[in-house]
């Protein structure tokens, strides 16, 4: 039921304009004690659920910015795992790192810790996307991590870009895709900025001083990352991550199938998954404070802030919202065998018009109609709401960069 551990590294040397994720800067001196209080909230779940979950398929150091993190606390909450849980040599583990925050010592010691997969938030490799971006590390440090990731035995390693940036054009981001595929990297996530409410961005864009490319060129941007990825070896699996062969990232899958997870630390969000009526599944999420996390933990106690069970209607909404995301699309048999019909019954009308494509097992986006994903599976959940005469998604709008990391998911803006 539990396949992968999400751990919440809250801290920053800075916060950037458009991040909204559950972030603390000038907290650094707590790493110690939270981690502390990490490793018992482990303790705590893991002892919660009745019996070892068995070995981890992933394990997933996010944030934040985990790279603050001394190697020596990853090696201690790894040993940790392997006690609670199990890790064997499948097992992914990854580490998101922003340049700057690491060096080729640093680096060696996270693989000797156990580290073996690497997530670096380039964003850019533009001096002035940087600047406009707010992130603290130059283009220099960014080459230098990616070279140095190498040296140190990284053989997966994924890189961030961002495109859709205040004073962007399309010539700017084919130069960043030329750099970002010319590195090598087995893994891309590619992200269109999303304006958050309550972030710096989301206000400067709301008092109309953020100006935007407009949607045309958005969309010329993620047409050419489409046709790029693919010349160069790197194939779509979901909306905006492209992987080499053998290289796609184990933790998102996890998300994307509707497997389970714990989620460790202040403001993640864990999933035990259901088969079926009356039990859908559950999710729980912690203390958002770290502060009042920590406290909670010391004194013996789940440091949830929330829970809740998955309704029927809720489950469904995520399998299609999840899945649909994803080349492999909707497992047909798998969503008859929790929901009770088939949802190839109600979506004929789309695969008439070819946005769909229909086989005996799955139901995906057709490659012509990636584009158009968001309105997509917006129609497709109100036709299976209809069909299955239930209120499955109101509405659905321009998702967020996010069901986000720290409640759970990335879709956008998630570190591959």
């Amino acid at each position: 039921m539990i396949a992968g551990i999400y751990l919440h590294i809250p801290f920053c040397g800075r916060k950037c304009p458009y991040c909204d994720f559950n972030t603390y800067t000038g907290m650094e001196h707590r790493i110690p004690r939270y981690m502390d209080a990490l490793r018992g909230e482990l303790k705590l779940r893991t002892a919660a659920l009745g019996s070892s979950p068995g070995a981890m398929q992933s394990v997933y150091f996010g944030g934040g910015t985990p790279s603050l993190l001394p190697a020596a606390q990853v090696e201690q909450t790894l040993a940790e795992i392997d006690r609670c849980c199990g890790l064997d040599e499948s097992t992914e583990v990854t580490l998101e790192a922003n340049p700057g925050t690491v060096d080729l010592e640093t680096l060696c010691a996270y693989r000797s810790a156990g580290i073996n997969r690497l997530s670096i938030g380039c964003q850019s490799f533009r001096p002035e996307q940087l600047v406009a971006l707010g992130r603290d590390h130059s283009v220099e440090d960014t080459l230098q991590v990616i070279e140095d990731a190498g040296t140190a035995g990284f053989q997966r390693i994924n890189i961030d870009l961002m495109y859709g940036v205040s004073g962007q054009s399309l010539q700017h981001w084919s130069d960043d895709l030329a750099t970002g595929l010319g590195t090598g990297a087995g893994h891309l996530s590619l992200y269109n900025l999303t304006i958050e409410a309550g972030t710096t961005f989301g206000r400067l864009h709301e008092a109309g001083k953020l100006p935007l490319p407009d949607e045309e060129l958005l969309r010329d941007m993620y047409l050419l990352a489409l046709s790029e990825t693919q010349q160069h070896g790197l194939a779509r699996y979901e909306v905006s991550n492209f992987a080499r062969q053998g290289e796609r990232c184990v933790h998102n899958r996890l998300y994307w199938l509707g497997q389970g997870w714990l989620g460790l630390g202040a403001g993640a969000h864990g999933f035990l998954p259901g088969s079926g009526e009356p039990h859908y599944g559950r999710r729980w999420w912690g203390l958002r404070s770290p502060v009042a996390y920590i406290e909670a933990v010391e004194a013996g106690h789940l440091p949830e802030e929330g829970a809740e069970e998955l309704d029927r209607q809720q489950a469904i909404t995520e399998q299609l919202l999840l899945s649909l995301r994803t080349t492999e699309g909707l497992d047909r048999v798998r969503f008859r065998q929790r929901f009770g019909f088939d949802a190839a019954d109600a979506v004929g009308e789309l695969e008439a018009t070819g946005v769909l494509g229909v086989t005996d097992s799955r139901i995906r986006i057709t490659e012509q109609s990636v584009i158009i994903t968001d309105s997509l599976i917006e129609q497709v959940s109100r036709m299976v709401d209809r069909f299955g005469r239930s209120a499955i998604l109101p509405r659905i709008g321009r998702p967020k960069g996010a069901l986000q990391h720290d409640s759970g998911y990335r879709i956008h803006r998630f570190r591959g």
